[in-house]
């Protein structure tokens, strides 16, 4: 969402659909922590975070018969445009290393956000 690498601008629906199913990712957290109290622990932002490893395999496997680059697990390095965020991260394979540290890094840096939320704002007295 900060640097999309959608491949098209504002003028088509393919934008708005990349930014609305993306933008959905964070309003559903919301809506679960605001409506249902739902709030995330330790131990299920690691399971979370376990899932998308075992997606990111899936999908490794799945790039490589279909040739194509869904979430980004295998994609040259002329493919990554250089405004966005995967240009800085180096060249395949070695930049999958660089997201896995980012992705891990931006897993605890939400987990604390909506810890700090919870217990700023939707905590109850005691």
């Amino acid at each position: 969402m900060i640097t999309p690498d959608v491949g098209y601008s504002y003028e088509y629906f393919r934008y708005y659909q990349f930014m609305t199913g993306h933008g959905l990712i964070i309003v559903i957290l919301l809506y679960f922590m605001i409506v249902h109290r739902y709030i995330p622990t330790f131990k299920t932002t690691l399971r979370t975070l376990g899932i998308l490893q075992v997606m990111a395999v899936v999908m490794l496997f799945f790039n490589t018969h279909y040739d194509t680059h869904y979430v980004y697990v295998k994609i040259a390095e002329d493919v990554a445009h250089e405004d966005t965020i995967l240009a800085y991260l180096g060249s395949y394979p070695w930049y999958l290393i660089n997201l896995e540290l980012l992705g891990i890094g931006l897993f605890i840096l939400w987990f604390g956000f909506i810890r700090l939320l919870y217990f700023k704002h939707f905590r109850q007295p005691e």
